[in-house]
């Protein structure tokens, strides 16, 4: 976990998602006008998210193993004079919680970048309350999630002359076929096609996962299933897909 809190100290802090897409997409995964008392937003990052839920919750709880992105997060949230969140750093495998915690817990795009990410969804349920809702968002694993990672691999390798010529080129690339495909880019808060493509390639630990597999997890956990999005970006293969539960 030591690489993945060193690349995203850095990662985070120049790359802050847009704030009010990040509401709009934050508020559409929600159940319709409910308010939650406590609120996990695990592996929160910059705090986009936990700003959003701010909204929705007498206190939200933003965690994350990223110091560079806390400091971000807390700054975020003192511009804005949000005073219902508290930042806390923590590993998702070993949250600092007692059972039955939370009444919502949010976590975009987490648990595939830890060492063991079912643990760390065992962690999840562990603080979700009976009744609490579990929203989650994790890598699509297709057909080409083998290239994927094999491409990720041999990048993590390259000297660092290398990594910004990279990026760019792909970028290049995706910007083309975008003129010549579909567009279903669901969340668009993070427009910057280099850093998404930074934290597709060079991000040190990635899970995928079919959403058949994450709905067998969820029921074995004493979760119902509700798959809410299958894909969230411009390509199938380079998406998550977002789903969410209520513990029974």
């Amino acid at each position: 976990m030591l690489k993945t809190k060193e690349f995203y100290d850095t990662y985070w802090p120049k790359n802050v998602p847009d704030l009010k897409k990040t509401e709009e997409h934050v508020f559409s995964l929600l159940p319709y006008n409910e308010f939650f008392q406590l609120v996990l937003d695990a592996g929160c990052g910059t705090g986009v998210c936990s700003l959003s839920l701010s909204k929705k919750a007498k206190m939200v709880i933003g965690t994350d193993i990223s110091s560079g992105s806390l400091n971000t997060a807390l700054s975020l949230a003192n511009s804005l004079m949000i005073n219902n969140i508290q930042f806390v750093q923590a590993d998702l495998l070993n949250l600092p919680f007692n059972d039955e915690t939370f009444d919502l817990v949010f976590s975009w795009g987490v648990i595939h970048h830890t060492v063991a990410p079912l643990r760390a969804l065992d962690e999840l349920v562990r603080v979700l309350k009976k009744g609490g809702i579990l929203i989650l968002a994790v890598y699509l694993k297709t057909r080409l999630t083998f290239l994927h990672e094999f491409l990720r691999k041999v990048c993590l390798r390259f000297p660092s002359f290398l990594k910004r010529p990279f990026i760019k080129s792909v970028a290049f690339m995706v910007r083309i076929a975008e003129k010549f495909g579909k567009n279903t880019n669901v969340r668009a808060d993070n427009p910057l096609i280099e850093s998404q493509v930074e934290d597709w390639f060079f991000v040190p630990e990635k899970h995928f996962f079919t959403i058949d597999e994450m709905k067998r997890h969820f029921l074995e956990r004493g979760l119902n299933f509700e798959l809410l999005c299958p894909q969230t970006g411009r390509f199938k293969s380079s998406s998550n897909f977002i789903v969410r539960g209520i513990k029974r």
